[in-house]
C-alpha cells in the first residue's frame, strides 16, 4: 500500500487486507513522508511504487508479477 498512513482511504485498503487471512502475505505500508526514503533503502522494489491519482494505491503482487495498482477498495478484495 502507498499512501498516508492516517488518511481515510489508506485505512480502507488495509481493513481490506486485514480481513483476510492470508498467512503467506507480506503487507507493506509505504508511507508519503520522508521515511519513505528510508524503506525504499531497504526495500528497493519500492521504489517505483507510487499513489495514483493522490489516492491511497495498492498493488497486488504474486509469483513475481503485479497486477494493475489499485485505489478501490472492492476491486483491491477483487484481486485477494
Amino acid at each position: 500500500i502507498v499512501g498516508n498512513r492516517e488518511a481515510e482511504d489508506t485505512r480502507k485498503l488495509l481493513a481490506i487486507i486485514n480481513d483476510k487471512y492470508k498467512p503467506e502475505a507480506s503487507v507493506i505500508l509505504k508511507s508519503l513522508g520522508p521515511e519513505r526514503d528510508e524503506l525504499v533503502q531497504i526495500v528497493p522494489f519500492l521504489q517505483n511504487k507510487q499513489a495514483t491519482d493522490r489516492k491511497a494505491t495498492a498493488y497486488v503482487c504474486k509469483d513475481y508479477s503485479c497486477h494493475q495498482p489499485v485505489n478501490d477498495p472492492q476491486e483491491l478484495e477483487k484481486l485477494l
